[in-house]
């Protein structure tokens, strides 16, 4: 198993080097055609020139045999600034072995920058990518645990141990609630981090809210003080903390995580008509 689990391992490294090569060569390849079409455009103009003195020269005489190819390999040796010295500029061309070269500099070097930024933005994704979904599993084992809470206490109710389950609940959504609507309010965290792991925590959430809806059906009746600081303020608060999250997710989620956490907002519609704030009635007036 062990072996089996090192194989897989090396074979994932192997995918993700070809995936950033391609997207690498995918990227560069303009930059490529643009390098190449500057070779031979200035191999030409070299090779004009050198008909009429101005182009490539051989001790201060003009070549008498100049070619096409002759102007390529002198824009080839020019623009990588190699500098062979077995042939140089003459008139005219003199300017454009200049430009050629400044222009060689720039390119390359935005070749070289835009491998290496890409090889760095996508192993950062991979990091942050990692290091999200572990965060959304931590959060999700915290809401399963906060569920399973809300089960085990129904034998033997206590009103006080159902208030410290549930202000330990309302922290957990507080913390997720701030955590979301800071990582995850544009675009770009729902296409790196695995929607997959979204929907884990949506569904763990979601069956939390529905464990404390049964409680709340089953304690409808319960119009203690206690009872009901908890129904009118942590319940509530807990509510709309998620409600920030869901709305990030109808925004930028895919279709299937918006499922997910539209059935949160289902058990929260139904979870609202057991806290609602009773109107205060209408002060005698005396006349």
């Amino acid at each position: 198993m062990c072996r089996i689990k090192q194989v897989a391992a090396s074979f994932s490294r192997w995918v993700d080097d070809r995936l950033i090569d391609l997207v690498e060569k995918v990227s560069t390849l303009r930059y490529i055609v643009v390098f190449a079409a500057a070779v031979i455009g200035f191999g030409f103009l070299y090779y004009l020139l050198t008909q009429c003195g101005h182009g490539i020269g051989r001790d201060d005489t003009a070549l008498d045999n100049s070619t096409v190819f002759t102007g390529i390999y002198f824009s080839i040796v020019t623009i990588s600034s190699l500098g062979y010295g077995d042939m140089h500029p003459m008139g005219i061309s003199k300017i454009l072995a200049c430009i050629e070269v400044l222009f060689g500099l720039v390119i390359i070097g935005i070749m070289i920058a835009k491998v290496t930024s890409q090889r760095l933005s996508y192993r950062v994704e991979r990091l942050f990518s990692s290091e999200a979904r572990k965060r959304l599993e931590n959060f999700a084992e915290e809401f399963k645990k906060s569920q399973l809470d809300f089960k085990e206490i129904m034998p033997n109710f206590e009103v006080s141990r159902f208030g410290e389950i549930v202000s330990t609940f309302q922290k957990q959504c507080t913390e997720f609630s701030d955590y979301f609507s800071n990582e995850a309010n544009q675009e770009e965290y729902f296409r790196i981090v695995p929607a997959s792991t979204i929907k884990q925590v949506g569904n763990a959430i979601d069956n939390a809210f529905s464990a404390l809806k049964y409680i709340m059906e089953v304690k409808e009746e319960d119009s203690s003080q206690e009872m009901t600081a908890i129904r009118n303020w942590s319940i509530p608060e807990a509510i709309e903390t998620q409600k920030t999250v869901c709305r990030l997710v109808a925004q930028y989620a895919d279709e299937d995580t918006r499922d997910v956490f539209q059935s949160i907002e289902n058990t929260f519609t139904q979870l609202e008509g057991y806290f609602a704030f009773p109107e205060a009635p209408e002060p005698n007036q005396s006349h």
